[in-house]
C-alpha cells in the first residue's frame, strides 16, 4: 500500500545538509514547536534538535522531523524516533497549523510516516507509543487532542510516566502520561519488558544519555515496572 497524502500537501525531512528544509524548521521551530508548548521543560532547544537529527541516523535506531507544507506554509510537522529492536515508532510530537485542523491531516501524517519507515527502509512497526498531557493537570477546557488520540486508537499505559529533563537547565515532567497501540489489532496490554526496553531506548536516544539506568527519572520508573512484578501492563481507554 502506498499511502498518498492530500493534493496540495507535500512532506520535507529536515537535514543539517538541505538548505531548505532548514530554512523551513526555523520557521517551524520559532512559530509551530515552542508555542505549543505550555511546560519551558517540555521543549527542546533547535540546536539540540538539528545535532540529534545529525548524530541518530543508524539503520535501526533514528530521529526524523517531517514537515507537510501548502506552498510556503508549514500546514504541520511531526518528530518522532525508530527504534528497530522493539519494532516502535514513537512521536515525540505532533502539530497540525490552526487552518488545517479538521481535515483530517494528522491522521494522514501519522500514517504517512509509519508507511515511510516500512517502505523506505523495509522496517516493520508493530507498536506506536506517544507522550501526551495528562488532562488531570490541564487548567483549559480544550480536550480536542484528548478524543483525536483515543479515536486513533491510542490507550493509557497503567504506571507513573515521568519525561526525563532534557537538558541540564530544564527539569522533568511529572504532568504527561505514556500511551501506546498495537498497529495491527486491539490489545490490552503491552509486555513490561518492551516497556523497560522502550524507556531505556528513549531516554539514550531522545535525551541523550549515555547511562539512562543510572538516571533519577528512569530508575524511578524502572523500579516502578519491577515493583508490579507483572508480565504485562494495561493499556486503559481514554476519558
Amino acid at each position: 500500500m502506498n499511502f498518498i497524502l492530500p493534493e496540495n500537501i507535500r512532506c520535507v525531512e529536515v537535514s543539517p545538509g538541505n538548505e531548505e528544509s532548514l530554512e523551513l524548521f526555523a520557521r517551524f521551530y520559532n512559530d509551530v514547536y515552542v508555542r505549543a508548548f505550555t511546560h519551558a521543560d517540555e521543549c527542546v532547544r533547535c540546536d539540540d534538535f538539528l545535532s540529534t537529527i545529525a548524530e541518530y541516523r543508524t539503520d535501526d535506531m533514528y530521529v526524523r522531523v517531517l514537515l507537510f507544507c501548502s506552498g510556503d506554509e508549514i500546514a504541520g510537522g511531526i518528530v518522532y524516533d525508530y527504534f528497530g529492536d522493539i519494532k516502535t515508532l514513537a512521536i515525540e510530537f505532533i502539530v497540525v497549523a490552526e487552518e488545517y485542523r479538521g481535515k483530517g491531516l494528522a491522521t494522514a501524517m501519522l500514517e504517512f510516516t509509519k508507511e515511510r519507515i516500512c517502505n523506505s527502509r523495509n522496517k516493520v512497526v508493530e507498536w506506536l507509543i506517544i507522550e501526551i498531557e495528562d488532562p488531570a493537570h490541564i487548567k483549559s477546557d480544550d480536550f480536542s487532542y484528548l478524543y483525536f488520540w483515543k479515536k486513533y486508537g491510542m490507550k493509557k499505559i497503567d504506571f507513573s510516566y515521568i519525561q526525563p529533563a532534557i537538558s541540564k537547565v530544564q527539569n522533568p515532567v511529572e504532568t504527561l502520561m505514556l500511551c501506546a497501540r498495537h498497529m495491527d489489532d486491539d490489545r490490552e496490554a503491552i509486555a513490561t519488558a518492551h516497556v523497560a526496553k522502550f524507556l531505556y531506548l528513549y531516554a539514550h536516544h531522545a535525551f541523550g544519555m549515555l547511562s539512562p539506568e543510572n538516571n533519577c527519572s528512569v530508575k524511578k520508573m524502572l523500579d516502578e515496572l519491577e515493583r508490579k512484578r507483572a508480565d504485562t501492563l494495561s493499556l486503559k481507554g481514554l476519558v
